[in-house]
């Protein structure tokens, strides 16, 4: 429900414990990349050997991204006109419901975002952070809280430009 209105880490994440039937899948794995909810299709029919059909929102976690990963780690969640982004570095919320209410964390100083950055221009991952989310608005504008439509070809260029998709 959000009933506070926020999107902060212990609200959107939670453990995600996935076990297969014996003989299939990796075993156990550990994983400290942020999953989301629709990866966990493409990662059954990746399990039962069914190729992934194209078009199709999310991504097999075999082989699982391990510690080693160096990507940023981008994750969104949204709820109606709120909307969080994560790297590994930062966060952003940003509240569109009055106007663009944004609040920016260093997650190596405040990992339980608890003191926003007040100059947060001043970091290059706010610019790129707050495009994403803007983006990310407009293509979910109107549509229901519970779907999780694929992500439009404009936004995937736009996290491509951003170093956040390869």
């Amino acid at each position: 429900g959000h009933a506070h209105r926020n999107l902060h880490p212990e609200l959107v994440f939670v453990p995600l414990v996935i076990r297969f039937p014996d003989g299939m899948g990796p075993g156990v794995a550990r994983v400290s990349a942020p999953v989301e909810s629709w990866d966990l299709f493409p990662t059954i029919l990746s399990v039962a050997g069914i190729p992934i059909p194209t078009g199709i929102s999310g991504r097999s976690l075999l082989p699982l991204p391990g510690d080693d990963d160096k990507g940023d780690g981008l994750t969104i969640s949204s709820v109606r006109d709120l909307v969080a982004l994560r790297t590994r570095r930062h966060s952003l919320h940003a509240d569109f419901s009055k106007g663009r209410s944004l609040r920016f964390y260093d997650l190596g100083a405040d990992p339980t975002e608890q003191s926003p950055i007040f100059d947060a221009e001043s970091y290059p991952d706010f610019g790129k952070m707050l495009s994403v989310a803007e983006l990310w608005r407009e293509q979910y504008r109107g549509v229901h809280a519970g779907a999780a439509p694929g992500l439009s070809k404009e936004l995937l260029e736009r996290l491509r430009s951003l170093g956040y998709v390869q």
